[in-house]
């Protein structure tokens, strides 16, 4: 105890007599030039300070210790033609960013690992052995030279767990089987990242609140251009914007490429389309044969200015298209400017087990279609139409194919369920309910196309209800008949069935629609009619004009395709208010 007090004095008489005693500070450390031979950057030695540029040599390894910071000078970059290996810690990270006391985006030009830099080498699980590494670093305004500048420019590089912040031009760009994973990537002008293919993998990163000037055809968030083999998944993409010019959607661009997009959060992004846009440029050399897949995403609350807000289907060049486009097992809901859109020819697209529900827009629409399959989607309450596919005729030589629409449900859709031209060859198993209350609306409208000589599809085993004003409008084909035969209506009664098709009967211009037999209920392959509760579809009865004492009689019908309890009333407008009304009949 006596020790302990005699220690106490000795320190506050030190501090009583030099009382501005402060320890010693790391001094700066001016770095240029090459690097020839295996080199670390300390702690002890930092900051470092890149007065001009640095250059790793082929065969030499930089190695950065966690907590060092290195600073910039204008235009000045970190080359690596051999290897870095900068891997700080969570709570030690190593830094890269401007020399200026007032920092800004473009301060200094970025970090270069080059074609012939020693590549990352992966474990047969993914985990890093090996190689150029850049991991818990911050890199922050960098990208001199503007939006075309990237931060970092890599080749089989694993770069994770970093903060890249605030850049003039792209975060990221390029990458040959390089792993990107676990990054935060916010506020780069000249949009989040570039990733290359050949395996490469994008996984587990947040890309937030980037964006890009009108100009450069990419993505806000992520661009995959001219790429083979990129996989990107497991991203949260927010917040993102471009210009809104053509070909810049806020989230991810795919511009000549294949890749696999799955299991995404891509929410509250901006640009000509909003969560992704697949652009097919065949003239780069990727040819046909193109399988962009998009599964398992939520893509969401995004903004589409011109295209759709959800997912965007183009195609670029002249002569091929990309197939079998798979869209598969998302939930793409409340976008602006639609859900799912495709506006030129591809061979085929697969839109299957997505939800597709409360989009401004339609929820899926596919124009010059050559094959679509269209299944098990539950496509619900957009305020365009459900679905839409239109077929293109023998493009390029490619005929016309068997688009198949079935095991859907479409319901309440504000401008209609179906609008499908007949090039279709199944329409079965579906639920259409509830759809049309603004517009031509309806159920199904077909579309006559003339290079189609005789439909020859089947319709089917779906289940039609209140849909307004009918569950079913023939196409403009003067003499033709259409079989729409073993169907469930939501009766059985012929009169009633008639009521709600509407064909040459109604429009000798029209085709009449063969519909006998009808199904004695709902399709049993069809999905289940969840939207219950929907109001009766009435055949209303015209004015009438009921003299004092008089009688009036009257006879009206009304399906109600609930099976539900309902009541009625009526108001006679004499001041009695709105009274029950007794109805009789069946």
């Amino acid at each position: 105890m006596q020790l302990k007090m005699k220690f106490l004095v000795f320190i506050l008489v030190v501090f009583t007599l030099f009382p501005f005693l402060t320890l010693p500070a790391n001094a700066d450390t001016s770095i240029s030039g090459t690097i020839s031979a295996d080199t670390t950057w300390t702690l002890s030695n930092s900051p470092y300070i890149v007065t001009d540029n640095v250059l790793v040599f082929s065969g030499a390894t930089l190695t950065i210790e966690p907590g060092v910071i290195v600073r910039f000078n204008g235009n000045k970059s970190l080359i690596v033609d051999g290897g870095l290996v900068a891997r700080g810690t969570d709570t030690s990270k190593i830094t890269f960013t401007s020399n200026k006391t007032n920092p800004a985006s473009g301060d200094w030009r970025g970090i270069v690992f080059t074609g012939i830099s020693n590549p990352a080498v992966f474990d047969s699980n993914g985990n890093y052995l090996s190689g150029s590494v850049l991991q818990y670093a911050t890199v922050e305004y960098a990208g001199f030279g503007g939006i075309d500048t990237p931060a970092i420019s890599i080749n089989t590089v694993f770069i994770d767990h970093d903060l890249i912040r605030n850049n003039a031009g792209f975060g990221i760009f390029g990458g040959n089987g390089a792993k990107i994973t676990n990054n935060t990537i916010t506020g780069n002008q000249g949009g989040g990242m570039q990733p290359g293919g050949g395996g490469t993998i994008v996984s587990g990163n947040t890309i937030t609140n980037n964006s890009i000037p009108v100009g450069p055809r990419r993505g806000a968030g992520i661009t995959a251009m001219w790429t083979t083999g990129l996989t990107i998944r497991n991203n949260f993409i927010s917040g993102n914007t471009s210009s809104g010019q053509a070909a810049q959607p806020g989230g991810i661009f795919s511009f000549g490429s294949n890749p696999v997009i799955a299991g995404n959060t891509i929410i509250g992004n901006r640009g000509d389309a909003g969560g992704i846009e697949v652009y097919i440029d065949n003239g780069q050399g990727l040819q046909s044969y193109n399988t962009p897949t998009i599964t398992n995403n939520t893509i969401s609350d995004n903004v589409g200015s011109i295209y759709a807000g959800g997912i965007q289907l183009g195609v670029g060049g002249s002569s091929t298209f990309a197939v079998n486009a798979i869209i598969a097992d998302n939930t793409i809901s409340n976008n602006h400017g639609g859900g799912i859109s495709q506006g030129v020819p591809w061979s085929s697209v697969t839109v299957t087990n997505n939800t597709i529900d409360n989009n401004q827009g339609a929820g899926v629409s596919l124009g010059h279609e050559i094959n679509a399959i269209v299944t098990g989607n539950k496509i619900t309450n957009n305020a365009g139409a459900g679905l839409g596919i239109t077929h293109q005729q023998n493009f390029d030589g490619i005929p016309v194919g068997p688009s198949t629409v079935s095991n859907n449900t479409v319901a309440i859709n504000a401008g209609g369920g179906m609008f499908l031209d007949i090039g279709f060859s199944n329409m079965t198993c579906n639920t259409i309910v509830g759809n049309g209350s603004v517009g031509s609306g309806s159920g199904v409208t077909l579309i006559n196309i003339p290079f189609i000589s005789s439909f020859t599809g089947t319709i089917a085993q779906n289940t039609f209800g209140s849909n307004s004003p009918y569950d079913f409008v023939a196409p403009n084909r003067t003499g033709s008949i259409l079989s729409a035969s073993s169907n469930w209506w939501g009766t059985t009664d012929a009169a009633q069935i008639n009521i709600h098709i509407y064909d040459s009967f109604d429009d000798v211009s029209r085709a009449t629609i063969g519909y006998i037999p009808v199904l004695n209920e709902p399709s049993s392959c069809a999905p289940p009619d969840l939207y219950t509760n929907r109001p009766p579809v009435i055949n209303q009865l015209g004015n009438a004009t009921i003299n004092e004492g008089a009688t009036y009689s009257a006879s009206g019908s009304f399906i109600d395709p609930d099976s539900s309890s309902w009541s009625a009333t009526v108001n006679y407008g004499d001041g009695s208010g709105v009274q029950a009304l007794t109805l009789s009949g069946t």
